[in-house]
């Protein structure tokens, strides 16, 4: 079978290898993260973006971004205004002084890790659509976005790194957090199966005669993950899913 990495970089996905460690790290689908880059940077180049301000002659727009120039860029940002940056376009310069504290903007992987949080946070709030307006800004934006996503999701179906398989022997709910205050956000239903991210401890749930402290992360249809306490789910207090496969 064809592994994700693979896919990555068969369809213009760059550095997909850290791509992957980083989605998983910051807890951002893969199909989402790549999305993300291919509508941001072409996959996740780290180039400048084309934002019509004045780039006061410190950087050409659309050409790879280095560090000299970015910090003359954040030098004059309030005088000629935001750009997009790197691989994620980071333009908002709250979101650029993060990175900036991380390692700087510039970098590659910081770039990534911060524009992975950033949309992870929005999808956990909000959903895809609107996660992904509140990115851009744009209704047409978002639009594409999804569609763009659905393709992503195809493309690596099966394929996710450390693909797991879960099988729900009881409806229940789906939380957004692994706590039973979590809003809830899906379901899964009995004798349907589910691909499975990882585990993690959460709540203790008592139920059906099983008390669990253990909790199945699962991604979401309209993107994102929620989780399901173990449970109601076939096999050992990890639901099948190795002991090592914990979240991070």
């Amino acid at each position: 079978m064809t592994n994700a990495v693979q896919i990555l970089k068969r369809h213009g996905i760059v550095r997909p290898d850290e791509v992957v460690k980083i989605a998983r790290k910051e807890d951002l689908e893969l199909a989402v993260a790549c999305t993300l880059l291919e509508k941001e940077s072409g996959g996740g180049r780290n180039v400048w973006g084309n934002d019509g301000v004045d780039t006061c002659g410190n950087y050409d727009k659309g050409s790879s971004v280095t560090q000299a120039a970015y910090l003359a860029y954040k030098r004059d940002r309030s005088r000629c205004g935001m750009q997009g940056v790197g691989p994620t376009q980071l333009t908002w310069w709250e979101f650029q002084d993060r990175a900036d504290t991380r390692g700087g903007c510039w970098k590659w992987e910081v770039n990534v890790e911060v524009g992975f949080e950033i949309m992870a946070g929005y999808i956990h709030k909000h959903g895809l659509w609107e996660a992904a307006k509140r990115y851009n800004g744009a209704d047409s934006y978002a639009n594409d976005f999804v569609a763009k996503h659905r393709v992503w999701r195809d493309r690596l179906a099966g394929s996710q790194p450390g693909p797991h398989t879960v099988v729900a022997w009881h409806r229940a709910n789906v939380r957004q957090t692994p706590r039973l205050s979590g809003k809830i956000v899906s379901h899964v239903a009995a004798g349907n199966s589910y691909p499975a991210s990882c585990w993690t401890k959460g709540d203790t749930v008592t139920a059906e005669g099983y008390t669990r402290d253990i909790w199945i992360k699962l991604p979401l249809k309209v993107g994102g993950f929620g989780y399901v306490t173990a449970i109601y789910l076939k096999g050992d207090k990890y639901a099948n899913l190795p002991a090592s496969e914990s979240c991070r």
